[in-house]
């Protein structure tokens, strides 16, 4: 596991990118459950980029391309924002991994909250403004949304190195 803070050097890019997810002009779809078919214990927004293959999204360029531009990979898989409503207590998604096939996920925070990535072996990544955190996608994980912040917005990105 790879973590790296500051992750996109240049402060405007970064505050482009993170002004555009809170824009009230920035699309956010529902999904009633967070993780897997059966968890329907909590729900979340999302906005997908890129997914079967193709851009699926006219933000792409603007949002993906500064932290694409940053990794090594060979192969995009899917990469798509996650937007968490404020809770009253800490709700522990499903452990799950993004994918069957192999690959690496890179979760991008975009803004610092008490909200954090769980990974059932027991680490506990936080929420901490332009951080990568980069791992091997077979690694189960769960998302636990914040109880300070009124949003907590990741990037995940599933990749071929």
């Amino acid at each position: 596991m790879q973590e790296i803070k500051n992750f996109i050097e240049d402060k405007n890019i970064f505050n482009d990118i993170k002004n555009a997810l809170t824009s009230p002009d920035f699309p956010w779809y529902y999904s009633d459950r967070v993780a897997s078919i059966e968890d329907t214990k909590d729900f979340y927004f999302s906005h997908h980029f890129y997914r079967n293959e193709k851009q699926v999204s006219s933000w792409s360029n603007r949002i993906m391309s500064p932290i694409l531009g940053r990794l090594n990979y060979n192969y995009l898989l899917r990469s798509r924002a996650n937007l968490y409503t404020k809770h009253e207590k800490h709700v522990i998604s499903d452990f799950h991994v993004d994918s069957s096939e192999p690959h690496k996920v890179a979760l991008f925070y975009v803004n610092t909250c008490n909200g954090y990535t769980l990974f059932k072996k027991g680490d506990k990544i936080l929420s901490e403004e332009n951080k990568i955190v980069i791992f091997d996608g077979t690694e189960e994980h769960a998302s636990v949304p914040q109880t300070d912040t009124k949003q907590r917005i990741t990037i995940n990105i599933n990749f071929s190195p």
